[in-house]
């Protein structure tokens, strides 16, 4: 094993080829068992009073109940748009973005897997820029607008990473490919990783 003098010394040479560089800036993340707990407080903190919370549904695992259950008992409201899939659509993202435009909603919660929270991420992108096509934003740095609404990220499963970056991966069904779009303002505002969701999950999401 290589002594840290040693390292170091390699570090000062390969400095100027390796600069350090920050890449995008993470979100603070509630891990462990109970995180789930706090959602309400973290919606609050985030200044959410109403929240649009974007789903797949997870039907039969009771998550989705749960923290609806833990925002209300924190004083948030919150409503269901489940119409999101696996490998989410540019058009399931244009109507979420219609549904948030059309609600009194001062946040969104994806409560999911990587699909869920690249969805929402997306959604709040359109919604932002006054209901623009979500297929404008592919690519890096297109937002030309300020974020209009805080994210707070529920993962369900493990693995993506979604929850703590700047990516979203969307389906384009015109020319029938995945969409990355790059950007800052896709980053949530706050995620929350809890075991005791990911094991309500089958075990070959989990």
């Amino acid at each position: 094993m290589p002594h840290f003098r040693d390292a170091k010394r390699k570090l000062n040479n390969e400095r100027l080829e390796y600069p350090i560089k920050m890449q995008h800036a993470y979100p603070s993340v509630n891990i462990g068992w109970g995180a789930h707990s706090m959602v309400g407080n973290d919606a609050k903190a985030l200044g959410m009073t109403n929240a649009l919370i974007v789903t797949t549904g997870l039907k039969g695992t009771g998550i989705v109940e749960t923290i609806q259950g833990v925002l209300k008992h924190a004083g948030v409201a919150s409503e269901v748009f489940d119409k999101t899939t696996p490998n989410p659509k540019d058009f399931e993202v244009m109507e979420g973005a219609k549904v948030l435009a059309k609600g009194k909603f001062d946040g969104l919660i994806s409560i999911g897997g990587g699909s869920t929270t690249d969805a929402c991420k997306a959604i709040k992108l359109v919604y932002s820029h006054d209901g623009q096509d979500v297929r404008s934003f592919e690519g890096a740095f297109k937002a030309t607008k300020p974020n209009k609404i805080p994210q707070l990220a529920i993962n369900t499963t493990s693995g993506t990473g979604s929850e703590v970056s700047c990516f979203s991966i969307i389906n384009n069904t015109e020319k029938m490919y995945k969409m990355a779009l790059f950007d800052p303002n896709c980053t949530p505002s706050k995620a929350v990783n809890d075991p005791l969701l990911h094991q309500c999950m089958p075990q070959n999401l989990a």
